[in-house]
């Protein structure tokens, strides 16, 4: 019995170590997505994944013995939780007009007059 809550109790240590690892991938991640935002550059979800990728390696090539049992993937459910637990809004796209369907009133008329000759 002992020797099953110890297995057990290691289980979870193990656990809580792999969660603060990737925790510390998502701190970082989440810090670069707040200067990404602030140089004005759009982010997405597909930025969100690839600098996650990009984040993670970089951490197992600088200690490569405390990440090596990590197991971390990027996926598309991780990806909707990390959005959701940072509270990650994207931003509406714009379409990039300056001017109203009415400036451009005069123009079509003036084609249309050309047409018809």
């Amino acid at each position: 019995m002992l020797a099953k809550n110890k297995s057990r109790s290691l289980a979870k240590q193990s656990q809580a170590a792999l969660k603060s690892l990737q925790h510390e991938i998502e701190i970082e991640l989440c810090s670069e997505f707040v200067i990404h935002r602030k140089k004005g550059r759009k982010a997405s979800s597909s930025w969100i994944c690839m600098n996650a990728i990009k984040t993670c390696k970089g951490k197992k090539l600088q200690n490569p013995r405390k990440w090596e049992s990590t197991n971390f993937k990027v996926s598309f459910g991780w990806m909707r939780r990390f959005i959701a637990r940072n509270k990650i809004k994207f931003r509406k796209r714009k379409c990039g007009k300056e001017n109203n369907a009415e400036d451009y009133v005069q123009y079509f008329e003036r084609f249309m007059r050309k047409l018809r000759f």
